[in-house]
């Protein structure tokens, strides 16, 4: 009997924690504060400026002076500071003076403020400024790569983008040019490779990807390469418009599917070539492309699913994405069937099953349904996002 009740009062308490581990940012009055999916004012509307939860804290302003708050509303730490980032690998960059350091999340100073500028932590490292130059230190302060390039960007796998005499290049944690600045252009490690730009003429005249030896996995020849998202990227030729596997291969090629017979796609890829960025990246299994202004959508295929003409976009994001028609905002489903009607005056991606509008001047959420689950009523609202509810330190 005992165990049964305990189960009982969990069964009846999940849903209402589940709740509050999603809070949106609201402007209301003039001042910042937190809803949960109900629309309830969890977090007082009593800040000046609010940044979203991360790791379980946001930072906060009042008046001039940032400081962090727990979920539950509760200030952490007595210390005030000019400015403040996210909290990252349990550590936040904090301005104190004309100096920057980082706060613990404890709202203390774990890293005292001495660099002219600094990033996030990321994969247990940040990009600090000294004078003029970057370098990165680790979790406790120390300095890791010496202050020497003219940029540093966070780690991501294990890499650190820098720049040196206007060429992009990679260190390690240890401080290694192991990829030397040679690159006109180039975008953070996943996976092993990263995107590169090879120098020329016109700055940018090839795109392709490198491995971390910097080794030539797909050769820069393309004068357009997208992000790799499921083992596929938006690709442009002289020859072919589509997308490419992760060996530089076109799977999806617009122009080649073309066919005198096939009024539609002939058009799209006629329509593309003249605007060859105008196509992006598959989200849902359909891609967004726009064709003689109007936006559309293709499948894996390559072929057009929905036709190009609403007048404005969004890429699906769970079966739903957002459209224009009329000068008013809606959305649309796989099959391009309006599914929530377009009566907003602005509208956005779902993100935690409520997506926020904008109607006669006041913004909201609704659901997935249409129904206005927090009714419009605020001067400004962002998404919904998850947070890490931990108990104030």
């Amino acid at each position: 009997m005992r165990i049964f009740f305990l189960l009982l009062v969990l069964a009846l308490f999940a849903p209402l924690r589940a709740a509050t581990d999603v809070l949106a940012a609201v402007l209301l009055e003039g001042k910042w504060g937190f809803i949960d999916p109900a629309g309830t004012l969890v977090i007082p509307a009593r800040y000046d400026d609010v940044a979203d939860f991360s790791e379980g804290l946001a930072a906060v302003r009042q008046e001039k002076l940032w400081s962090f708050i727990a979920a539950d509303g509760k200030n952490v730490g007595k210390l005030s500071f000019d400015a403040a980032g996210a909290m990252t690998g349990g550590l936040a960059p904090v301005r104190v003076g004309g100096k920057w350091g980082y706060a613990d999340r404890d709202g203390r100073l774990a890293i005292p403020p001495r660099f002219d500028n600094a990033d996030a932590f990321s994969d247990g490292c940040a990009a600090v400024r000294i004078g003029a130059a970057w370098g990165y230190i680790d979790d406790k302060g120390t300095q890791i790569v010496k202050p020497r390039y003219d940029e540093a960007a966070p780690f991501s796998d294990g890499l650190g983008r820098i720049r040196m005499d206007g060429k992009y290049g990679f260190v390690d944690r240890a401080g290694k040019l192991v990829i030397p600045p040679t690159h006109e252009e180039a975008w953070p490690f996943q996976n092993g490779r990263a995107r590169v730009g090879v120098p020329g003429r016109f700055r940018v005249v090839g795109m392709g990807v490198i491995d971390k030896t910097g080794a030539a996995v797909i050769p820069p020849t393309f004068p357009i390469l997208g992000e790799f998202r499921n083992g596929l990227a938006r690709a442009v030729t002289d020859r072919a418009i589509g997308f490419v596997n992760e060996k530089g291969a076109f799977v999806i090629d617009l122009l080649a599917a073309a066919a005198p017979d096939a009024e539609v796609e002939t058009r799209s890829a006629r329509e593309a070539k003249a605007a060859a960025d105008n196509i992006w990246e598959f989200s849902d299994g359909l891609a967004r492309f726009r064709s003689g202004g109007k936006y559309g959508f293709i499948n894996a295929a390559g072929t057009v699913e929905i036709l190009p003409t609403f007048a404005a976009a969004n890429s699906f994001a769970g079966s739903l994405a957002v459209v224009r028609v009329d000068g008013k905002y809606g959305y649309i489903d796989p099959f391009g069937a309006l599914a929530i009607p377009a009566h907003f005056d602005w509208a956005d991606d779902f993100a935690h099953e409520r997506a926020r509008v904008l109607r006669a001047g006041k913004w909201g959420f609704i659901d997935r349904a249409g129904k206005d689950v927090v009714p419009p009523r605020f001067a400004y609202a962002r998404s919904f996002h998850a947070v890490d509810v931990r108990p104030a330190p």
